[in-house]
């Protein structure tokens, strides 16, 4: 099982089933795993900050949600007003 496959069936495992992701060649494997898993929901967001949003509207929805981004990523999320 790939570092990948293993993050996925994590999310599997304490259940996941709403995953957001910013296209990144850092995270293209979890891309590609999470996209092959049928009980996970896979919605590409263009910006880190529309990412969360979409996890936010569906933790409302009563979906446990997770969102994949660089380090980087979460200084845009923090900073964004």
């Amino acid at each position: 099982m790939s570092v990948s496959e293993k993050i996925v069936a994590d999310f599997v495992a304490n259940g996941i089933e709403f995953v957001t992701t910013v296209p990144c060649k850092q995270v293209g494997g979890v891309i590609a795993a999470v996209e092959k898993e049928p009980s996970s929901d896979h919605i590409p967001a263009n910006k880190e900050d529309a990412g969360m949003g979409h996890c936010a509207g569906a933790v409302m929805g009563g979906t446990r949600a997770a969102s994949m981004m660089q380090k980087t990523g979460s200084g845009v999320t923090v900073s964004t007003g």
